[in-house]
C-alpha cells in the first residue's frame, strides 16, 4: 500500500525527533516538510501518495537530515535579504544578521557625492553580500568586485553573479578576483565589505554550534590565535590604502573582539571616523569606518 507524503513525514519527524532537534534547534514535522519540498523544487500536497521516483529523492532527503547536514547545502539555497542564492559547503550559509551590513551599506551610499560607486566584497564566500548591495543600488555601482582566496568560493560567486546578472545595474562592471585579502586587487573603491573569518580557533570554537562545526568551510570560519592581531592589522591596511577620500568600510566580526579590533584600526589612523554597530539582537556585530584626511 502507497502511503500519503504527509504521514511518512509526521512518523519520520516521531521516530526522529531528539536528533533532529539536536541538529536543527526548534524544527518541527512542517518545517522538515517544507525543506523537503525546497529539496525537489516544488511544493507537493501532503496527501500525494509516495511512488518510487518520490521514495529515492525522501530517502536522498532523510539521509542527509539525520547526518545534520545544513538545509542550505541539502537544497543548495540560502535565503538572504529575499532572494535565494545557491550555496554549496565551500561558502558559508547566508545569515540574516548579516543583512544589517547589508542595510547600513545601502543607506551609507546615498550619502556619496560620486553619481556612481565602485564596490568591493572582500572574502565575498557565495558574493551575497557585494551581489545583494548592487542587484538593491542598480545603476549606482559602477563597478562590483568579489574576491576571496578560495577558488571553490568563487565559483559559488560566480554562479550567483550569473543567477542575478538582469538584477544588477546594466552598466556595472562586474570582476570575479582570487585573491589573498587585496593582493591580486587593483583599483581604489567607495564601498569596501567583508564577512572575513573572525573566530579564534581554539580559544572561540567551543561556542560554535556543532552543526557548524561539522559541515560549514573552516577556512570561512576560523583564524589561528597566535595570528588574530596580524591578520586584522594586515586586512585594515590593506583595506584603508584602496578607500578612496571618505570611502567606507563595513565589516562583520566576533562581539568579544570588536571594540579592540575599533582601537587597533584608530592606533593607525586617528584621523577615521571609527564605529562598532549592533545587529538585530543587540549583539555588537560589525566595524563601521569611514576614511578620514591623513
Amino acid at each position: 500500500m502507497l502511503t500519503p507524503i504527509g504521514e511518512y513525514f509526521s512518523d519520520f519527524f516521531n521516530v526522529h525527533q531528539k536528533n533532529l532537534q539536536d541538529n536543527y534547534p526548534g524544527i518541527h514535522e512542517n518545517i522538515l516538510y517544507r525543506e523537503f519540498c525546497q529539496f525537489i523544487g516544488h511544493d507537493i500536497s501532503k496527501s500525494q501518495l509516495i511512488d518510487s521516483n518520490l521514495q529515492e529523492k525522501i530517502t536522498t532527503f532523510c539521509e542527509r537530515a539525520l547526518i545534520g547536514e545544513p538545509f542550505a547545502y541539502i537544497s543548495n539555497s540560502g535565503h538572504f535579504y529575499g532572494r535565494d542564492f545557491y550555496v554549496n559547503p565551500s561558502v558559508l550559509i547566508p545569515r540574516q544578521e548579516t543583512e544589517v551590513l547589508v542595510e547600513e551599506a545601502i543607506n551609507l551610499s546615498k550619502n556619496f557625492s560620486a553619481s556612481e560607486i565602485d564596490v568591493l566584497d572582500l572574502a565575498t564566500g557565495s558574493g551575497v553580500i557585494g551581489l545583494t548591495i548592487s542587484c538593491e543600488l542598480k545603476s549606482r555601482v559602477s563597478s562590483l568586485t568579489l574576491s576571496d582566496i578560495c577558488p571553490n568560493a568563487l565559483n559559488v560567486a560566480g554562479t550567483n553573479a550569473c543567477k542575478f546578472e538582469y538584477d544588477l545595474g546594466a552598466k556595472t562592471k562586474l570582476n570575479l578576483i582570487q585573491s589573498d585579502l587585496l593582493k591580486e586587487v587593483s583599483g581604489e573603491f567607495h564601498l569596501i565589505v567583508s564577512n572575513p573569518p573572525y573566530i579564534k580557533e581554539k580559544a572561540q570554537r567551543n561556542r560554535v554550534h556543532q552543526q557548524v562545526l561539522d559541515h560549514e568551510p573552516a577556512l570561512a570560519l576560523f583564524i589561528k590565535d597566535s595570528e588574530y592581531n596580524h591578520f586584522f592589522e594586515k586586512l585594515f591596511l590593506e583595506v584603508r590604502d584602496r578607500l578612496k577620500s571618505s570611502g567606507i568600510f563595513l565589516m562583520e566580526g566576533h562581539e568579544d573582539e570588536l571594540e579592540s579590533l575599533a582601537d587597533l584600526w584608530r592606533s593607525h589612523f586617528s584621523a577615521d571616523i571609527v564605529e562598532v554597530l549592533k545587529d538585530l539582537t543587540g549583539r555588537v556585530r560589525f566595524l563601521k569606518v569611514q576614511k578620514g584626511v591623513s
